[in-house]
């Protein structure tokens, strides 16, 4: 989703058809999908992009279940053993819980004044309803579940969230100013260290 707000951003700004924004984001995505292996998440999120993608160029208002619900049936007839897997359960079941639960948060925010707390609140609110629907799969499949990784879940979503556009411009700009990018990337590996290490212990926690 990251790479295609991107995309489409600066897409907006060239002022291509909306068929050639489809065909180049499109491509973006599914050379993304390859590159990191196609991994069940990876290929809901690249399915779920293309659906939201091919809405809005077909001007039909989105609805969340039914894309995903496209967005599944898709990967069990490519990979039909795929559904048996815990990636796959866990995917799916963290979308599930962002858009059935996203709504109903969204109206119980409405009452808080502050835009910006609104904002954060939401932003945790949502991360922690998909961390919930995700819990019964992690419980299911690992035989254990860690209650503080329900509470620490959406700061570790929105470092990730940070962490992945920088890494995507250091990427960029190694390809322009190598030394640049070189000495741009020592902090990146740092914090990049830093936030693994800690989900790590996090992780570990009884």
């Amino acid at each position: 989703m990251v790479i295609m707000g991107m995309a489409v951003w600066l897409l907006r700004r060239l002022s291509l058809s909306p068929m050639a924004t489809l065909g180049i984001v499109g491509s973006l995505v599914a050379a993304y999908a390859v590159l990191v292996g196609g991994s069940a998440s990876i290929l809901r999120a690249s399915i779920l992009t293309m659906y939201m993608l091919l809405g809005r160029l077909a001007r039909r208002k989105g609805d969340g279940v039914s894309s995903l619900s496209a967005a599944f049936i898709t990967i069990v007839l490519l990979r039909p053993l795929d559904m048996f897997s815990a990636g796959f359960q866990m995917s799916f079941a963290a979308v599930l819980g962002i858009i059935l639960l996203g709504d109903r948060l969204r109206s119980l925010t409405r009452s808080i004044a502050r835009p910006g707390l609104r904002k954060a609140t939401e932003m945790y609110g949502i991360t922690l309803c998909a961390s919930a629907a995700v819990f019964p799969v992690v419980a299911n499949t690992y035989y254990r579940a860690s209650l503080v990784g329900l509470l620490i879940n959406p700061f570790a979503c929105l470092a990730a969230e940070l962490l992945l556009p920088a890494h995507i411009a250091v990427l960029l700009l190694s390809t322009v100013w190598y030394a640049a990018a070189e000495w741009a990337a020592v902090p990146l590996l740092w914090l990049q260290r830093l936030f693994t290490e800690g989900v790590k212990r996090i992780g570990n926690l009884p």
